[in-house]
């Protein structure tokens, strides 16, 4: 039996979501390190990846399998199929998004991974 090829998995993703898909910027800031006698932080630092995904609506069956593994869907909540193309650092909570001129903050990241290979990550955003 012939191994499955993740990499012609992650390139149709990656196609669709272009074709289907709308740009987007990722952006993580890390604060840096906390100086006590300032109250301030020094060395912090903002990075962007710009990437490109379909924004979703939770389905109300998506919602309840996610309420009962301890997540509570709330209603402007929304999914985002990102492609892996542009993204260097897995997104993670606290991370932004901004997608269509609205900022979401990332509550939940996966990456789809079979078999250890991303294939495209699904975020939940929550504005």
């Amino acid at each position: 039996m012939a191994a499955f090829d993740y990499a012609d998995a992650t390139a149709t993703a990656t196609e669709l979501l272009t074709d289907f898909g709308t740009a987007c910027t990722v952006t993580r800031v890390v604060e840096g390190t906390y100086n006590p006698a300032t109250g301030t932080f020094t060395g912090g630092s903002t990075t962007n990846q710009s990437g490109i995904g379909v924004l979703l609506e939770y389905t109300p069956q998506e919602a309840g399998v996610l309420q009962q593994a301890g997540t509570l869907v709330q209603a402007s909540d929304r999914k985002l199929l990102l492609s892996v193309s542009g993204i260097n650092n897995a997104p993670e909570p606290n991370d932004t998004v901004t997608f269509n001129g609205v900022v979401y903050t990332v509550i939940q990241a996966k990456s789809l991974a079979p078999a250890g290979y991303v294939v495209m990550y699904e975020l939940m955003l929550r504005r």
